[in-house]
């Protein structure tokens, strides 16, 4: 009838588990005199009658209570109980236990990042101007306009966002999208409305919202990535954490609060910075203490902001879903160069391995993949495989090749700070190519080579393969870029959002014959 246990010191007491769990099938079951002690006192403490075994008299009076209690009372303490011996298995402990671990793991991904290396210019060019199937995915906002540009700040609520696009820029993000076999898709962390007024008529796929929603070149409806199954639990924290962004908004002056469809956003951008970042932590205290106790919703800290949404809205697993459905296995599989600009919080990192996953999956069979002649740089004996950082690292022995800093590298920051221009004027040229330039022929002087003589490529993109299981390899680029030199995931950095629309310019000018809808050259 009675299971007294009055253990001293304990830590974890497994018969208290074991008695709840036989006497299921009980009428009326038998109940549990737990000692306070015992660590099976924080579970099952509101299931049991908890005494202090050094306290006789309280003892005595718990054995009798307990012997005396009536049905009705002693089922009420064990559905308790078997509730939660029931739920709360080894399988729900091992679930909790790795989800925690990999949420610690995603928070600690800027501390283990590295600082990447500027991009090889150059290289990238050349690979773009002998591709035949190319995907471009950049941040408009992030990337592409300065944030003197596109912020007009005032110290109440939210700031306007006059944001534009040079006119010589969006002629050339007009001859990319425009062009055979090039796909563009431009994403943003902003709202629908924000990114539709700036790229307006441009025939490119437009995915706002951290991806979760997106648009077709040159349809007006907006269509759904995430399903509404994956986002119904929203609606159990939304007024909680609604309220505690309301609180703090009030009490942080610059600061302001954007609610998209499915993510809901504190920013601090405007706020004093040292008095902004202790208010961003006394909202996270509370978000984790309140609202999000036991929820599915997830925090994203970024720049200046504090973001919450369901799981299924990262940027990784949504841009994914973009890239499967509306490209296709198919479209996929011809992509031979891939670039991607992003400027995204560390949680978000993902998103640049997850293109270069993609683009693997899809390549077909190594039976089928033939490398493309107008790609081979090398004579008939010998063929030549670009290899992704990631297969690449593998051969030279390094940990991750998507973050490897390259010793050969050509390139080196200009002296002095980013160039810097009025919102009407052109941007500087970039300038890296000439250093690149000088630096190359200083160490050919030095060696003393022959002029005529061509550089090899550098290791890591470009091997040379002289068996005949080389034709087994398939041929593909692809670059992933952040702004700023930052710790991040991405293969390569750039400083300041004019070399971006230096590159695009870049770009637009240098497309393949076969994109401008010229003739190739078979002779060559």
């Amino acid at each position: 009838d009675v299971c007294l246990i009055t253990s001293l010191r304990d830590g974890m007491n497994l018969v208290a588990y074991e008695y709840i769990a036989c006497h299921n099938q009980t009428d009326p079951p038998g109940v549990l005199i737990l000692s306070e002690f015992a660590g099976a006192a924080q579970s099952l403490g509101a299931g049991s009658i908890r005494v202090n075994p050094w306290n006789l008299q309280e003892t005595a009076n718990a054995i009798y209570e307990a012997l005396e209690m009536v049905p009705e009372e002693r089922h009420a303490l064990h559905d308790y109980a078997y509730k939660y011996v029931t739920e709360h298995t080894a399988q729900k402990w091992a679930e909790t236990f790795l989800q925690c671990l990999q949420e610690s793991c995603s928070d600690l991904i800027e501390v283990t990042s590295q600082v990447p290396p500027l991009l090889p210019y150059e290289e990238l060019l050349s690979e773009w101007s002998e591709s035949e199937s190319r995907l471009v995915i950049v941040d408009l906002l992030e990337c592409l306009v300065p944030d003197k540009q596109r912020k007009g700040a005032h110290s109440r609520g939210r700031p306007t966002l006059a944001a534009r696009l040079p006119v010589e820029l969006r002629q050339c993000l007009q001859t990319l999208a425009a062009s055979p076999n090039t796909t563009v898709i431009i994403t943003s962390d902003q709202d629908r409305k924000v990114l539709e007024g700036v790229v307006r008529d441009l025939p490119v796929f437009l995915a706002p919202e951290g991806c979760c929603v997106f648009r077709r070149p040159g349809e007006q409806e907006w269509q759904q990535i995430v399903e509404g199954h994956d986002v119904d639990s929203r609606e159990e924290w939304m007024d909680g954490v609604t309220a505690v962004f309301n609180y703090f908004k009030e009490r942080t002056p610059g600061s302001y609060i954007e609610k998209q469809e499915y993510q809901y956003r504190w920013s601090w951008t405007n706020a004093q910075f040292d008095f902004g970042s202790a208010q961003a932590r006394e909202v996270l205290i509370h978000l984790w203490a309140g609202p999000l106790v036991n929820s599915e919703a997830e925090v994203v800290v970024g720049d200046r902001s504090i973001t919450v949404r369901p799981h299924a809205c990262s940027r990784a697993e949504c841009l994914e879903k973009l890239l499967r459905q509306e490209l296709g296995e198919e479209k996929l599989q011809k992509v031979d160069f891939a670039l991607c600009f992003a400027v995204v919080s560390h949680r978000d990192e993902d998103v640049f391995e997850m293109v270069n996953t993609v683009l693997e999956e899809m390549q077909p069979p190594h039976s089928e993949a033939e490398p493309s002649p107008s790609r081979s740089r090398l004579g008939s004996g010998e063929v030549s495989a670009c290899s992704t950082p990631r297969e690449s690292s593998k051969r030279t022995g390094e940990n991750d090749g998507s973050r490897s800093e390259r010793k050969d590298s050509l390139l080196s920051t200009p002296n002095g700070p980013s160039p810097q221009a009025d919102p009407d004027e052109p941007p500087p040229p970039y300038d890296w190519v000439p250093t690149a330039q000088r630096e190359r022929e200083q160490r050919q002087a030095a060696a003393g080579d022959d002029a005529d003589v061509e550089e090899a490529p550098p290791k890591w993109q470009l091997e040379v393969i002289s068996s005949a299981a080389s034709d087994e390899r398939s041929y593909f680029s692809c670059y992933t870029m952040s702004l700023g030199m930052k710790k991040t995931k991405a293969q390569h950095a750039l400083p300041h959002p004019y070399h971006v629309q230096n590159l695009i310019r870049a770009m637009a000018s240098r497309l393949p014959p076969s994109a401008k809808g010229l003739p190739t050259d078979k002779s060559a």
